[in-house]
């Protein structure tokens, strides 16, 4: 058994398989509001493992606020199980995220876990909106 390497973590709007491809819609960086705490409706997070080989890898998302290490979220009841036939084998985990609070403005680390461990991380951004001239 070898532990896959993660090479992808994408926070989009939407995701779409046509013809046995993904299509990725609007890459998230930032969740603006007039004010805070907000919820916001719905986002995917997208993962890629390569280079690995066996069975019964789990992974687990969090969702932690960089300030005071607060977490707002936890995939652990619904982890992903997955498994890798050979090295060459490729598998993306597509999560969808819907209504996740964001308690104020900040940043927020998107923190991937494999089988408990942390792999790899982005962050997120909550930032009030100015108003437009």
């Amino acid at each position: 058994m070898k532990k896959p390497d993660l090479c992808l973590i994408l926070l989009c709007d939407n995701v779409k398989k046509v013809n046995d491809k993904f299509t990725y819609e609007g890459d998230i960086n930032t969740i603006n509001s007039r004010s805070f705490p907000v919820e916001h409706r719905a986002f995917f997070i997208v993962t890629k493992w390569i280079n690995g080989e066996g069975v019964g890898f789990k992974q687990t998302l969090r969702i932690i606020s960089e300030e005071n290490g607060q977490e707002i979220f936890n995939s652990t009841p619904s982890e992903v199980e997955f498994n890798l036939v050979d090295k060459f084998q490729e598998h993306n985990v597509i999560g969808e995220i819907v209504g996740l609070v964001i308690p104020k403005e900040g940043f927020y680390r998107v923190e991937i876990l494999l089988n408990n461990e942390l792999v790899g991380f982005r962050y997120l951004k909550g930032a009030v909106q100015t108003a437009q001239k």
